[in-house]
């Protein structure tokens, strides 16, 4: 079946009307059919776990790309909401925590496990000393292991409402794991992600976002049998982590926080 009309435009891929409700992600030519295999195995896994993420059907051959087909989504993205009217953060910010509490009470098959996938990026870090790496490996080392359904890119942009509730996209970081190691990459896409300083608003826009993990964070410890107190020592190993993707401008954001947590 051949593709439909142009919908949207990714780094790895493009995405196009299929049948039946259905869109085509497309690769883009050079991407290796492993990337497609791999997403698709990981698209199965979540919704075997009846979590709230959309369908996943065949995996295709389109014009000589790998593709994916998947359930097609009419909503929009709680950024949205949050862009629209900021002043409305504590009700998003609940609603984000309550989704993530429910997603860390499944247990998946299938997924490569949180512990593995930091210890393989601490290991590989540019730039930091042997003893550095050291430090945050023992850290790692030191904390539990779990089998929970984790997102690994949990935050309001890949959170979607729509008429039948909301959705979670975007899975291809997803893993088991021990749900902290994922409520602390939240915090750190919340609270820790580079904006520019040059950016107008730049004061306001850091103090609603410190404002709206601390909501996040007391609201999602509601409704998680795990404790706030044991969600700090995470922070080392899981920033950490993040360096690895080079985001430019947050080496000099999350190295002093690494350095702190690690008492360096």
């Amino acid at each position: 079946m051949s593709k439909g009309a142009h919908i949207a435009d990714g780094r790895t891929a493009e995405v196009f009307a299929w049948d039946d409700g259905r869109v085509l992600k497309l690769f883009r030519p050079g991407w290796d059919a492993g990337a497609a295999d791999y997403e698709h195995g990981v698209a199965r896994a979540v919704q075997a776990t009846g979590f709230a993420c959309p369908q996943v059907f065949e995996r295709v051959e389109v014009e000589g790309r790998p593709g994916i087909v998947y359930e097609r989504i009419e909503g929009r993205p709680l950024l949205a909401d949050f862009q629209k009217a900021p002043w409305r953060f504590p009700a998003l910010a609940r609603r984000l925590a309550r989704l993530q509490a429910d997603m860390h009470t499944r247990a998946p098959q299938g997924l490569p496990d949180m512990h593995e996938k930091l210890k393989r990026r601490i290991e590989g870090l540019d730039g930091a000393s042997e003893a550095q790496r050291a430090a945050l490996l023992a850290r790692l080392e030191s904390l539990p292991r779990g089998d929970r359904l984790l997102h690994g890119d949990f935050h309001l942009e890949n959170v979607y409402e729509t008429a039948n509730g909301a959705l979670i996209l975007d899975w291809v970081d997803a893993a088991c794991g021990h749900p902290l190691a994922d409520v602390a990459r939240s915090v750190l896409l919340l609270q820790h992600s580079y904006v520019d300083p040059a950016t107008p608003g730049y004061a306001l826009i850091q103090l609603l976002r410190r404002l709206f993990v601390r909501v996040y964070l007391k609201e999602y410890f509601r409704h998680s049998p795990h404790s706030s107190g044991d969600l700090r020592p995470w922070f080392a190993p899981v920033f950490a982590a993040r360096l690895r993707e080079d985001i430019p401008g947050e080496v000099e954001t999350l190295v002093p926080l690494i350095e702190r947590e690690l008492g360096q």
